[in-house]
């Protein structure tokens, strides 16, 4: 479980992968490559009230571009880029995470240190190289570190797909 020496945890592609165990929305019919508004709508509303005050977004690039394309009623950008909020969640973008295609999982809202965790095993490990850089007279140094990570609480998360059609 994460504490005050653990990090946040990276949000992955490995966390809300296709197999995921977390609620999923489903984009309506037809955006497969753009998620409408209602469908950011619907995620947040389905995630329970008791994980909204530390939820944060977590948007793939496509997502994050599709946003700013997206207008209210009166015309006006949905996703004002001064707040870093949408919906009134902070969000940030993953590079990790899918890209916009049919029931690909390109954004996903969740209370992460609830949700999921990082098991970080003690200690590094260290290998000095000598003989891969001997023509040059340097020496290489390798750092090992060995991490998992599994969902903890899936009802915390909530993960928005894109249409299969």
């Amino acid at each position: 479980m994460p504490n005050s020496r653990t990090k946040t945890p990276r949000i992955s592609e490995t966390a809300v992968n296709t197999s995921s165990p977390y609620t999923t929305v489903t984009a309506a019919t037809g955006n497969v490559t753009n998620l409408n508004w209602a469908a950011y709508i619907a995620a947040a509303k389905a995630l329970p009230a008791s994980y909204r005050q530390n939820a944060t977004w977590a948007l793939s690039v496509d997502a994050f571009s599709n946003l700013a394309g997206l207008l209210d009623t009166a015309g006006s950008p949905i996703r004002n880029a001064d707040s870093g909020r949408l919906l009134g969640f902070p969000y940030v973008v993953s590079s990790d995470m899918p890209g916009a295609g049919a029931s690909n999982r390109t954004a996903a809202l969740g209370d992460w240190q609830r949700a999921y965790t990082v098991r970080r095993v003690t200690g590094l490990r260290m290998l000095r190289l000598d003989a891969l850089h001997s023509d040059t007279g340097q020496i290489g140094y390798r750092l090992i570190s060995r991490v998992d990570g599994r969902p903890v609480l899936t009802e915390a998360a909530v993960v928005l797909r894109d249409s299969a059609t």
